[in-house]
């Protein structure tokens, strides 16, 4: 499945921003913007099911398959957030981009038996702008409306199909430059083991006074931990 694209840039270097559930490629907007104004050539997909992209077969395998389908190789960073780090576990082989960064990634959540109904979903995630912002109070109007938008324009049927499987497993090791970025507040993200993923290579850093979703609640923090890998 070819996915929907948007770049931001034409830097000779390529950054990968991949979104997490109910989110798509414009919720990256001010993070790409200053990528871009970096000198970077951004491309950010919508997943399948997500903003402008295909609906189908949703599982992590389908989803990280339609990622290899559809972004380029070879890219200088590769960033996953939340089940988009989950998809890009899975991908990344043959993505090869040379760093990588797993942002709040969805890794060993074990598949449930009872299902929510898409219904059930829809209403968990909250889609109306004033859910958002009272979800979220310190994001500026501009995030809220993004979020809105994509939330518009998502399947909840993903947030279903998706917990009826297994998620990727913690990666055996970092082959390439690799950093894994948490949340200092309480989040929907599991919890990691800090000193097995320094033994298997990756960094392991806190982005302070954030929750799940990093790069809308400090994105100057954000930004200034990819600094390092750009």
């Amino acid at each position: 499945m070819k996915l929907r694209v948007r770049t931001w840039g034409e830097g000779e270097r390529t950054v990968l921003l991949v979104h997490g559930l109910a989110a798509d490629s414009g919720t990256w907007h001010d993070i790409a913007c200053e990528l871009a104004e970096w000198g970077h050539r951004v491309v950010a997909p919508d997943l399948r099911g997500h903003g402008r992209s295909p609906r189908g077969y949703y599982s992590p395998e389908a989803l990280a398959s339609d990622l290899v389908d559809t972004l380029p190789k070879g890219a200088h960073l590769a960033v996953g957030h939340s089940f988009g780090a989950a998809a890009l576990t899975l991908a990344a082989q043959e993505l090869a981009p040379g760093r990588l960064v797993y942002a709040e990634p969805y890794w060993n959540i074990a598949a449930v038996g009872e299902l929510p109904e898409a219904e059930t979903a829809n209403r968990l995630m909250g889609t109306e702008r004033d859910q958002i912002a009272a979800q979220h109070p310190e994001w500026p109007s501009e995030a809220v409306a993004a979020e809105a938008e994509a939330r518009s324009r998502w399947d909840p049927r993903t947030m279903v199909d998706l917990h009826a499987f297994d998620m990727p497993c913690t990666p055996g090791a970092a082959e390439v430059p690799s950093l894994v970025l948490r949340a200092e507040l309480p989040s929907a993200a599991p919890a990691l083991d800090e000193p097995l993923l320094r033994r298997r290579g990756f960094d392991v850093a806190t982005v302070q006074g954030a929750g799940h979703v990093l790069h809308r609640d400090r994105p100057k923090a954000f930004l200034a931990a990819l600094r390092p890998l750009l």
